[in-house]
């Protein structure tokens, strides 16, 4: 069977627009693996330390924030303002951006260069949770700094299979471990 980035160039042949979530569902594989082995250009590591590397955001200037599970997505532009992180969080309060991250369960991330800069970050599954585009009006030294600052080359690669979805019974099991976690369902 032909590697990854070779499957993905015969899809782009076919399909030309192909999104991402797409080309990987195409492809039985992991967004997180499609993105490393460069669908969308060269891909660099990041450290996993959210924490930190969400503090340096507001130097950025403008960018544009998205959230997404399966179900929904969550989409914000502005400056990252006001941003603190702790054991197992990440708040950002400002009037534009506004999250409250949980980013416990993620386990890669990506510095995407081009056109329209990005950084994505994907659970231990290879599924995206959280993404930072650059827009016109970010700062690119700065960006480029954060990219450096948080580069971690030689970093374990995402699973290229992708991993099972939540179901309900694993949501529910967990409401019924962790009363606090989950709203009822």
């Amino acid at each position: 069977m032909p590697d990854l980035p070779t499957r993905f160039a015969g899809l782009q042949t076919d399909f030309p627009q192909i999104d991402l979530a797409e080309a990987a569902r195409r492809l039985d594989c992991s967004q997180a693996a499609l993105l490393a082995a460069g669908a969308c250009g060269p891909a660099t590591p990041l450290r996993p330390d959210w924490g930190a590397l969400f503090q340096a955001l507001p130097a950025l200037g403008p960018v544009l924030a998205g959230t997404c599970n399966a179900s929904a997505s969550l989409q914000s532009q502005g400056r990252f303002r006001d941003v603190s992180a702790g054991p197992g969080h990440v708040l950002v309060l400002g009037a534009e951006i506004d999250l409250r991250l949980f980013p416990g369960g993620w386990a890669f991330g990506f510095a995407l260069g081009g056109e329209t800069p990005s950084l994505r970050f994907f659970d231990d599954r290879g599924q995206p949770l959280h993404r930072i585009d650059a827009t016109p009006a970010t700062g690119r030294a700065a960006w480029q700094a954060l990219v450096d600052a948080f580069a971690a080359p030689g970093s374990a690669a995402p699973p290229e299979r992708p991993g099972p979805a939540l179901s309900l019974i694993h949501i529910r099991r967990c409401r019924r471990t962790y009363p606090w976690r989950s709203p009822a369902v």
